[in-house]
C-alpha cells in the first residue's frame, strides 16, 4: 500500500520512512496515519469565536480543522 496520493505539496514519503516509488511498511503508514489525525484533532482545538454562548460553536469544525492540518 501506498499513501502517497494523499501527501501534500510540502510532504514526502521519506518524513515517514516510506521509499518513493515502493510499498510503504506497516510503520511509516501508522506514522502517517497519527500525524494526520494528531494535527486535524488539534485544529478543532482552534479558537475561532470566543463570544459564541455556545461551546460547541467557539472552536473549530470538521473544515477548519482539516485545513489546519493541511497547512501544517
Amino acid at each position: 500500500m501506498s499513501l502517497t496520493r494523499f501527501l501534500v505539496k510540502s510532504q514526502s514519503p521519506e518524513q515517514f520512512g516510506a521509499q518513493r516509488g515502493q510499498q510503504w511498511s506497516l510503520l511509516a503508514i501508522r506514522r502517517f496515519l497519527v500525524y494526520d489525525v494528531f494535527l486535524h484533532e488539534l485544529g478543532h482545538l482552534q479558537l475561532i469565536d470566543a463570544h459564541r454562548p455556545s461551546e460547541r460553536l467557539r472552536f473549530a469544525r470538521e473544515k477548519l480543522a482539516q485545513e489546519f492540518a493541511m497547512r501544517w
